[in-house]
């Protein structure tokens, strides 16, 4: 092997400059093989000829190896040169746009689906009973109340009916005595004694358009003018006065109003008649009128010291309260002698 080596070495660098010089000549390279093959035809020592194939196969390989080391490394290879770089092709022109297609016809429109059938109405229900009329829309009966009704004192009521209870009331505040259509009775209740009793101090009677006062000591004023003795005709009916006594007349009601004195100090007696209480068609209430109800029946309430109409004046629900009852006053209070518009047992308006 070293002896192969060594001639293929020397036969590559006969070649040398001169190679290269004639590019077209091979034959020293091809003359070169041919006499190693021809030199190691007969095989080698020691080896059988498979053997041989593989190193002769081997050491061919070598010497195009080393071969074309050495003209890699030769400085007389010719480079070729490096040919012009072709032509940028032209950029092809742009295709027309197409032309845009015609728009179909728009479709014919549907016709109308059929209104579907009403459905049948059904029965009208039945008509539920007609409640009952509460008193004051009523058609109610005559009720006189001549020479029974009326508040007296501290204040002790007798009502239409006959019936007896006592309203304390409370010291300051105003409460409705007669409320009826066009004709109203309020009074302002006063301080009597250190023990919580209590009399009526004002009246305020609102008949129709006009307004009536009688204080304390039977002083009479009219819209707020002061009146002296003598018969006034006011919206509703007249007014008379003569002396401490004033007189109300709507054509229904005939109500005195009279200034008493006792213990040296003055307090208002109220007494009120009537041939019908229902003869405008509606019934009356309030702390006194609601005794004129016309049912037969009495109303006997609380009285004495401390006593507020329990067990004789009425709830909302028309229920009458329980004997003991000091709370169900309340519901009469109003906000002045002349309140027409306060909300519970309210018929000035009906």
């Amino acid at each position: 092997m070293l002896n192969l080596n060594t001639q293929n070495t020397s036969q590559a660098n006969q070649c040398g400059c001169s190679y290269s010089a004639n590019r077209g000549n091979k034959s020293n390279s091809s003359s070169s093989t041919n006499s190693i093959i021809s030199s190691n035809a007969g095989g080698l020592p020691g080896l059988n000829s498979n053997q041989n194939t593989q190193q002769l196969l081997l050491s061919l390989l070598q010497m195009i190896v080393q071969l074309m080391q050495t003209m890699q490394g030769s400085g007389c290879k010719d480079t070729g040169n490096t040919g012009n770089t072709g032509n940028t092709g032209n950029t092809g022109n742009t295709g027309n746009t197409g032309n845009t297609g015609n728009t179909g016809n728009t479709g014919n429109t549907g016709n109308t689906g059929n209104t579907g059938n009403t459905g049948n109405t059904g029965n009208t229900g039945n008509t539920g009973n007609t409640g009952n009329t509460g008193n004051h829309c009523a058609k109610p009966k005559p009720i006189p109340t001549a020479g029974n009704g009326g508040v007296q004192g501290d204040p002790h009521f007798f009502g239409a009916d006959g019936g007896k209870y006592d309203v304390q009331g409370q010291a300051g505040k105003t409460y409705n005595i007669l409320s009826d259509k066009g004709f109203q009775v309020n009074a302002s209740f006063a301080k009597w004694d250190e023990v919580g009793s209590t009399i009526m101090g004002n009246v305020g009677a609102t008949m129709g358009k006009d307004q009536v006062q009688v204080d304390v000591d039977g002083a009479l004023t009219i819209n707020g003018e002061a009146k002296q003795d003598g018969t006034y005709q006011v919206d509703v009916g007249s007014v008379t006065k003569q002396g401490k006594s004033v007189i109300l007349n709507d054509g229904e009601y005939s109500v005195a109003v009279n200034s008493q004195t006792a213990a040296n100090k003055s307090y208002l007696d109220v007494d009120f008649k009537s041939t019908n209480v229902a003869a405008d068609g509606v019934m009356p209430h309030g702390l006194w009128g609601q005794t004129a109800d016309g049912d037969d029946k009495v109303r006997n309430g609380d009285q004495g010291a401390g006593a507020q109409g329990g067990g004789a004046i009425e709830k909302l629900d028309g229920s009458i309260s329980e004997k003991g009852d000091k709370t169900t006053v309340n519901l009469y209070e109003v906000a002045n002698l002349f309140d027409t518009s306060f909300a519970n047992f309210n018929r000035f308006n009906s």
